[in-house]
């Protein structure tokens, strides 16, 4: 692939390489994945089990390749907004993830280092109180989350806040 770029004057070596490939669709309801999530001994927050009610579940299983970076990596060197956050992942050939991939990449990811938070660059689900919320998952001293923080499009991004987007193709 990367001899193909090259022939095509392209950059050989992406700025943003695939950290994960997951498989969405495995579970087939929110509630699937819930169960599935408590069974491997995941903590939920209340958010995330909130907003986990509205996620859309793939039909069929279908691969989605993954990456990650740093709010300032992705261009806002001092923080930005997540309309700004989304702007930039679109600008660097990115996507925005399906709600899925919240709690498929918990499931995946069995080990973090403590304190360690990513964010998952997605359209905003609004929770029953109808604040926009987007997933994260981390640890802390109490164990592996999926949670669920702000998603609103003024919300300010911290430079150092890593988020989880589609690689670029």
């Amino acid at each position: 692939t990367a001899f193909k770029r090259f022939l095509r004057r392209e950059n050989p070596w992406p700025k943003f390489a695939v950290r994960w490939v997951l498989t969405l669709g495995i579970h087939k309801t929110p509630k699937a994945y819930e169960q599935a999530l408590e069974r491997a001994g995941f903590k939920i927050g209340d958010w995330a089990r909130d907003i986990l009610k509205k996620v859309e579940c793939s039909k069929e299983q279908i691969e989605i390749r993954l990456t990650s970076a740093t709010v300032a990596e992705l261009g806002l060197i001092k923080g930005g907004t997540t309309k700004e956050l989304h702007a930039a992942i679109l600008a660097q050939g990115g996507k925005l993830c399906p709600s899925e991939v919240g709690p498929v990449l918990r499931l995946f990811l069995k080990e973090q280092s403590k304190n360690e938070w990513l964010w998952i660059a997605m359209e905003a689900i609004s929770d029953s109180d109808g604040s926009l919320r987007v997933f994260s998952i981390g640890r802390d001293s109490v164990g592996l989350w999926l949670r669920a923080g702000s998603g609103r499009p003024d919300f300010r991004w911290n430079p150092d806040c890593r988020i989880v987007f589609v690689a670029p193709s």
